[in-house]
């Protein structure tokens, strides 16, 4: 598309030159995007599963249960304070 420019005369003109370019730049730019969200969404997943962070996630936010105070009925499993 881009040799095409230059070798036919009809698509020398200018305003033809400009389209391809940016449609070139654009498909690029779109690609690029999409590669470092892809690598960032990998990357957060990754560490999401390591077992140091889920030990933080569950000490930095405790279950109702293991509040101090918190009492279970063990046959009904209502709260009994």
């Amino acid at each position: 598309m881009l040799v095409g420019d230059l070798l036919v005369p009809e698509l020398q003109d200018p305003d033809e030159i400009v389209f391809h370019w940016s449609v070139l730049f654009g498909a690029y730019a779109l690609g690029t995007w999409q590669r470092v969200m892809a690598n960032q969404a990998a990357q957060r997943a990754n560490e999401r599963s390591t077992p140091i962070v889920r030990l933080r996630r569950r000490l930095r936010r405790p279950s109702s249960r293991s509040a101090p105070g918190w009492r279970v009925n063990c046959t009904t499993w209502w709260p009994t304070r």
